[in-house]
């Protein structure tokens, strides 16, 4: 293809500059406006015969003034100036954010004779900013108020436990004092189903008191200031293992752990956490069968150190595991589990009080698993 003769070129050129939607500026070394395209009439809002011939000053604001004596000094050694943002005037005095590049000029022998501005409006942009900015800081406001409400509302609802199960213990010695006062002295002179309906009062306040002693529990194992520290799931869970074996008298199966990485959370809360999990497993093993438990470490793809904790039990109905976690829920027969259904409901807790998050799967025959990490990464 012929190369277009020069004056067709030049009208190329220019014709691709006023076509551009950014504001093109050329000046002088000395800072006199020698170009003004179509896009630097609209942003500024001069047309070009008045801009043309005059100092680029007058878009400057009167606090932005020393800008120039920087930007000319730049240049006049040969450097480009990319994408600073500032403010320039309107020719109706309004102020405008812009983001401006500033290139020199050379002649054909090298020498720089001038300069080329490219002006952007970001009006928009920094509107959005604002906004989102803005945006932020209601939700870190509201997030922090919903943070004291709900802290206030935790130490209420721990005192209130704390008080009321205290209050009940005393009427429930009362009545545990008196069924047995009743049974030792006038049990050999009671109809049979009068001594029938006595042994339902003395084993329903024992069943109370179990309550009132899980609700303190439940208090008891989440409240108060979290310790965190270094700590290894394995020795927590081997701990907890150990435990279990002393309280049934007799020796578990091996326990398959492999969690190597170090975790940060409160090592008492943890225990407890490990405590209730693993009892768990042993516990809801099935008729005659030894609890087969395994627990490992693993990483999702946002570095979140998972612990899973798996078992081989009698398992659950999966569309239950979204109340599993609910204080005093039972998802077996008590008569074949007995248990107050507070367990899951302090580990949750425990979880929760850590930054963390806790998911439950299972199927009824086909044992549980347990998932939960603490807010931080595998190290």
């Amino acid at each position: 293809m012929d190369p277009l003769p020069r004056f067709a070129h030049d009208a190329w050129l220019a014709a691709i500059i006023d076509s551009s939607e950014d504001a093109i500026i050329s000046k002088t070394t000395t800072g006199i406006i020698t170009s003004w395209n179509g896009s630097a009439r609209r942003l500024f809002g001069y047309e070009a015969e008045e801009a043309i011939g005059q100092p680029v000053l007058m878009l400057f604001p009167p606090d932005r003034l020393n800008e120039e004596d920087r930007i000319l000094a730049r240049i006049n050694a040969g450097e480009r100036v990319a994408h600073f943002e500032t403010e320039r005037l309107r020719k109706d005095g309004r102020r405008i954010p812009i983001s401006v590049t500033i290139s020199p000029i050379r002649s054909k022998t090298g020498d720089i004779v001038g300069a080329s501005k490219i002006a952007r409006d970001i009006s928009k942009t920094r509107e959005l900013q604002q906004r989102l900015e803005q945006l932020n800081l209601d939700l870190e406001s509201r997030v922090s108020e919903r943070t004291l409400a709900l802290e206030l509302a935790n130490r209420e609802l721990d005192a209130f436990t704390s008080a009321v199960s205290h209050d009940l213990r005393a009427p429930l010695r009362a009545v545990l004092g008196f069924t047995q006062a009743l049974h030792e002295d006038f049990g050999p002179r009671l109809p049979g189903e009068a001594l029938a309906f006595l042994q339902q009062i003395d084993a329903a306040t024992h069943r109370m008191e179990a309550l009132v002693n899980g609700l303190l529990d439940l208090s008891r194992q989440t409240r108060g200031v979290l310790q965190r520290s270094e700590l290894h799931i394995d020795d927590l869970a081997r701990v907890s293992w150990r435990t279990l074996e002393r309280a049934l008298g007799r020796q578990l199966p091996d326990l398959n752990v492999d969690c190597p990485h170090v975790m940060y959370g409160d090592d008492r809360m943890l225990q407890a956490l490990l405590d209730n999990l693993l009892g768990n497993a042993v516990k809801y093993a099935g008729q005659n069968r030894q609890p087969k438990v395994h627990i490992w470490q693993e990483q999702d793809d946002r570095g979140q150190c998972w612990v899973v904790v798996q078992d081989h039990g009698v398992g659950f109905d999966p569309a239950a595991a979204s109340r599993i976690f609910e204080p005093f829920t039972r998802l077996h027969p008590a008569s074949d589990y007995p248990g107050l259904g507070l367990g899951l409901a302090t580990v949750q807790r425990i979880v929760a009080r850590h930054g963390g998050e806790i998911v439950a799967s299972g199927k009824v025959g086909g044992g549980a698993e347990f998932r939960f990490h603490l807010g931080g990464t595998l190290r």
